[in-house]
């Protein structure tokens, strides 16, 4: 069925590093990106993205394809007081399900090749960028 020399899109998540500012802790995620697709503007990308970057993807996803099966984020994580929050444990078990959720979309016949994956995948200056302001705040 699936050819696998036919995948042109190969993703990784690695390298959780922690972002502290007065405000909040927050993880990022290193997404590495290698494709021989022709509408991305080169072979390899590699760009930086936080958990409520991911939430941003599935939501735009979910409105672009209203009728598909988007696939799952791990949960999102709260926690009541000042807790351990991040462990490594946590941050290694979501890594992981982001990773699943990212090639999942990769795999897809169709959300592969959705407009706000790309960016998602290869936009640098993301927290400057138009996109992030749009996250849905729940």
């Amino acid at each position: 069925m699936d050819e696998p020399d036919l995948k042109d899109l190969f993703i990784t998540v690695d390298e959780p590093e922690s972002h502290v500012t007065t405000i909040e802790t927050f993880i990022t995620y290193r997404i590495i990106t290698k494709t021989s697709r022709g509408e991305f503007d080169s072979s390899e990308f590699e760009v930086r993205r936080r958990y409520q970057d991911f939430l941003w993807l599935k939501g735009k996803l979910e409105e672009a394809h209203p009728t598909l099966i988007i696939p799952p984020l791990p949960e999102k994580f709260i926690v009541k007081g000042m807790v351990e929050r991040f462990n490594d444990d946590f941050i290694e078990t979501r890594r992981k399900a982001l990773h699943k959720f990212l090639n999942r979309i990769a795999d897809h016949p169709t959300l592969t090749f959705n407009e706000d994956f790309k960016i998602f995948l290869t936009a640098q200056a993301w927290e400057l960028s138009s996109h992030a302001h749009h996250h849905h705040h729940h």
